[in-house]
């Protein structure tokens, strides 16, 4: 390893966890960085809210945390965050499972279902199953995938 600059060691790097483990360097950040499980959801709160709720329960983030993380304004999130305990006061039901990482919401332009939804579709999942993971029906599915792909194009026309 001596004698090797930055980009060799990384490549190295990536070649032994290809070899070893069958993952890729994006799979590592994935792994490393932090997720949301889907069991999270529930018909009961929006996305955001749940999100928020859990976030801010289970994983105890500040605002000022949870706010740099989804790239939100801190103060919008905290009202979020409120509604989300009047509307839902119970602990949320987090389970191991399905999860996606945070990283997926620095594309501002999206929703945070749209987001959501484009990851899963990414990663070869049906409409019918995204629907299933985020419980919700696959008609509000097919429309939320639908203008995030709209989003999508016309972000790099």
């Amino acid at each position: 390893m001596q004698g090797m600059d930055k980009e060799q060691l990384m490549e190295a790097f990536e070649a032994f966890l290809k070899e070893k483990y069958h993952l890729s360097l994006t799979d590592l950040t994935q792994l490393t960085s932090d997720t949301i499980p889907c069991s999270i959801f529930t018909p009961r709160l929006g996305a955001l809210e749940a999100i928020v709720k859990y976030l801010r329960e289970q994983k105890k983030y500040s605002y000022e945390k949870i706010a740099e993380l989804l790239y939100r304004n801190k103060n919008s999130l905290m009202t979020t965050y409120h509604k989300a305990v009047k509307k839902y006061p119970e602990a949320l039901n987090v389970v191991e499972g399905e999860s996606f990482p945070l990283s997926i919401f620095s594309n501002v332009t999206l929703s945070v279902l749209e987001a959501i939804v484009l990851y899963f579709k990414q990663k070869k999942y049906s409409l019918s199953q995204i629907g299933r993971l985020l419980k919700r029906d696959d008609r509000t599915i097919w429309t939320i995938y639908h203008r995030a792909s709209k989003k999508e194009v016309e972000k790099h026309t």
